[in-house]
């Protein structure tokens, strides 16, 4: 997909585990000085809300992260402005934020004062219809991607016996050899890859940041056996480092981005002629391997089918939202709300 944003991240996925965030630990209350929790139904501008105060953060050289919405790319979840510790986000289902410390960090934000109560009221009965109906297409969708990650795990049993752990051992020894020190360990969480109404989405944050990119080429699915190597090197080695981990199987890490040296290793294919290929091919017994080819390529197969069908289900999700977001388009006062953004936007750059 093409990027709307340079610094572009999940903060959530829906994945083989159901849906996941990370919102306690990307928005810490402890660690920033504002967190701004919006509050209100699809559709009362959330989203447009959150980008202006990012471009207006931008126009003042601040650097930004937007995370997008997991199901729904064309919306955010927040944006993080690091340098003045503040953050923006939405703290509607389902990902459902309160304060930590409220007042001294967090400030809840109520786009609710700002609805048509009667207008809202007189369509409560289709409100419940379709957040009922969004609801079931949602645990069909999770239902199918936790097929999806037992058969990624049924494949990796599979494969594992005819991995050369010695020769990936040797290897990421030899790859982290040429990678100096750090001064001290840090982890933060930005994913890559989700699930959502629109399809299946990558983003190629960490390549697009990086000045050296080490990019994994992966057959047989076990790209995340270096990444974990190559992980526990960067913490010995006292690196703060950016991690993204796989919906499909959530403890898998599948991007790594080391902060201060501006290296990322990611999987997928070559973008350029300077990028360093890793080929997982590399570290495998093929001989070994032959004998369960047709199983291994059934397993893909069947791992395509139904992710295809979780797809389908998220996909009727979004004219049901699309919905949603008319009654309540139809029942805020814009004029009021933006008034009261303007007001949010010079309390934050004061």
């Amino acid at each position: 997909m093409s990027q709307q944003y340079t610094n572009a991240y999940f903060a959530a996925a829906n994945t083989s585990n159901g849906f996941i965030g990370h919102f306690g630990k990307i928005f810490d209350a402890e660690s920033l000085d504002r967190i701004y929790i919006l509050k209100g139904g699809p559709g009362t501008g959330k989203s447009y809300l959150m980008r202006k105060i990012g471009k207006e953060a931008e126009e003042h050289g601040y650097d930004v992260e937007y995370f997008l919405c997991s199901s729904d790319t064309n919306s955010l979840d927040g944006i993080l402005i690091p340098s003045i510790k503040t953050a923006i986000i939405d703290g509607t289902s389902p990902h459902a934020s309160d304060p930590v410390l409220p007042g001294a960090a967090d400030e809840i934000i109520n786009l609710g004062e700002f609805f048509n109560i009667k207008k809202l009221t007189e369509q409560k009965d289709v409100i419940i219809k379709l957040i009922r109906a969004k609801s079931e297409l949602y645990t069909r969708a999770y239902a199918f991607l936790r097929c999806a990650g037992s058969i990624k795990k049924e494949y990796n049993c599979t494969v594992s016996p005819y991995v050369l752990y010695k020769k990936l051992n040797d290897f990421t020894e030899r790859l982290m050899a040429h990678i100096k020190n750090g001064d001290k360990w840090g982890e933060q969480i930005r994913l890559l890859h989700t699930y959502g109404t629109c399809g299946e989405v990558f983003l190629d944050t960490f390549y697009k940041k990086a000045e050296t990119h080490y990019v994994i080429e992966d057959k047989y699915n076990i790209s995340h056996i270096l990444l974990s190597l190559i992980y526990e090197k960067l913490k010995e080695k006292g690196h703060n480092i950016t991690v993204s981990y796989s919906p499909d199987i959530p403890e898998h890490i599948d991007g790594i981005y080391i902060n201060s040296l501006k290296i990322s290793f990611t999987v997928g294919t070559p973008q350029s002629e300077d990028d360093k290929v890793i080929n997982m091919c590399r570290f495998i017994n093929k001989d070994g391997i032959k004998s369960h080819k047709k199983r291994l390529n059934f397993m893909k197969s069947a791992y395509e089918s139904v992710i295809k069908e979780a797809l389908l289900y998220l996909a009727n999700v979004k004219p049901l939202h699309d919905e949603l977001e008319k009654i309540y388009i139809s029942s805020m006062n814009f004029d009021k709300k933006e008034k009261m953004t303007e007001k949010l936007c010079k309390k934050i750059f004061k």
